[in-house]
């Protein structure tokens, strides 16, 4: 369900959980999971490929993927002009964006910060690392770390 912030209605496409189940059991998504991970109230999510060669042909685009949805569109690099940035965010940072998503769970917030220590990319995938503080100048930062890609 989506939150009330404009920001995801503009950056997600939101779908009911029949159709993404649907979407699941007919392989649409490059990646799918739940956040947060094996929660009963976790929201899904998932990355069409469809959807993003959709708005890659008119758009720079930006997606946040897990490390397996990054190693699946790694594979589609040919077909994509990819750069790759994985954030690695601090614990502060993902706590912040817990409460910010409404899970106010000690238990559950400490499951989001081991779940993120297993976002590592192999070395054989190019990559670049930012480590968000969490301020209002990190889309500033990872823009000026992708400029030179997009030019």
């Amino acid at each position: 369900q989506p939150r009330k912030d404009k920001w995801d209605r503009h950056c997600y496409h939101f779908v009911s959980r029949d159709e993404f189940e649907l979407g699941k059991q007919n392989c649409a998504f490059l990646e799918y999971d739940q956040y947060p991970k094996d929660s009963p109230d976790g929201e899904w999510y998932g990355s069409s490929l469809e959807e993003i060669k959709s708005v890659l042909k008119n758009n720079h685009g930006t997606m946040a993927l897990t490390p397996d949805g990054v190693k699946a569109l790694y594979q589609c690099r040919y077909e994509i002009n990819l750069v790759i940035i994985l954030l690695k965010a601090p614990p502060e940072v993902l706590i912040k964006n817990a409460k910010r998503r409404n899970i106010m769970d000690p238990e559950q917030q400490r499951a989001i910060i081991e779940n993120a220590k297993s976002f590592v990319l192999p070395a054989t995938i190019p990559h670049l690392v930012y480590e968000p503080t969490g301020d209002e100048r990190d889309k500033e930062r990872i823009l000026k770390l992708v400029e030179p890609f997009l030019k």
